[in-house]
């Protein structure tokens, strides 16, 4: 049986898939995630800060996080840091198994007791 993109990315929306963002052997629940197609600006593929490359449609999530990690999360994203580190997630769904997500984080809006994410996602794998 063949599983086609469409298909995970369908069961990954699922309001019964668990979203973890693990950072420093530390895990921390995504809360509210949404995943998203967007079309870019871009005519052909581009690299992306010399870091991931981007087509003219992208894969996108946003996500909201506990506020006290977002002093973490500057060393993550792209742009401000030097010393740049992707993002990883690990999504469990009911049908389709567990995923890991790799993704580049693209900005941080933090509102009170939390944080909005929004990440590229530039790699996904099924998780054994």
């Amino acid at each position: 049986m063949t599983i086609t993109l469409e298909s995970i990315l369908d069961d990954l929306r699922s309001d019964t898939t668990v979203y973890t963002l693990v950072m420093n052997n530390t895990s921390y629940a995504l809360r509210n995630v949404d995943i998203v197609q967007i079309d870019t600006p871009v005519r052909q593929p581009t690299s992306r800060g010399d870091v991931y490359m981007e087509g003219r449609h992208s894969y996108r999530i946003k996500a909201n996080i506990q506020n006290d990690i977002v002093t973490h999360l500057s060393k993550t994203m792209l742009g401000p840091s030097k010393e740049f580190g992707g993002i990883s997630i690990v999504a469990r769904t009911t049908s389709s198994g567990i995923f890991g997500i790799s993704g580049s984080l693209l900005n941080v809006i933090s509102i009170k007791d939390s944080a909005t994410l929004s990440i590229s996602i530039v790699g996904l794998c099924r998780r054994v």
